[in-house]
């Protein structure tokens, strides 16, 4: 009978945790910094996540990069993680994405011509959670940004919100 019990006992709290980690349908903001290594600049950001079942989120986001001898750009990402929990806090997800991004060179010489380039690619990478309270969340992503003539490495760091 004792067994039962504990048997029964271990069940019901294994229910309880399935139960509190019922993500789906649940919105979420935030903003982000990193660094990116073909523009070889600091960018910041704002994103927003979709949970569209308990582990696959959608993650729109927006980052402006500052400017660095002549160069500038700014980007729009339309990525999708699998969310793995690893215990309480912490979540490990792989990312895929597309991508889309704007490139000006303004040249400070007479001689060089200036230019400006929209390119689209695709994301692959991925990102570890960390859930500092209830709603409040960090992150770390690390992605590689795959595109014609500006493929790069790209690290972000974050921290957001859930609705």
């Amino acid at each position: 009978m004792r067994k039962i019990i504990i048997i029964s006992t271990v069940f019901l709290m294994l229910g309880t945790t399935k139960a509190l980690s019922q993500y789906e349908g649940t919105f979420g903001m935030g903003a982000h910094a990193g660094y990116a290594k073909e523009i070889n600049s600091m960018g910041v950001g704002f994103h927003f996540h979709y949970f569209y079942t308990n582990s696959i989120r959608f993650a729109p986001s927006y980052t402006y990069y500052l400017p660095a001898k002549g160069r500038n750009m700014w980007e729009i990402d339309m990525d999708a993680h699998y969310v793995i929990p690893i215990n309480w806090e912490f979540s490990f997800y792989p990312i895929a994405g597309l991508h889309y991004s704007s490139w000006k060179y303004e040249s400070k010489e007479y001689d060089t011509d200036s230019w400006s380039k929209q390119r689209p690619g695709l994301n692959l990478g991925a990102g570890i959670q960390y859930d500092l309270r209830y709603k409040v969340r960090t992150g770390l992503e690390m992605k590689y940004q795959v595109m014609r003539d500006f493929s790069q490495l790209n690290i972000m760091l974050s921290i957001g919100f859930w609705i």
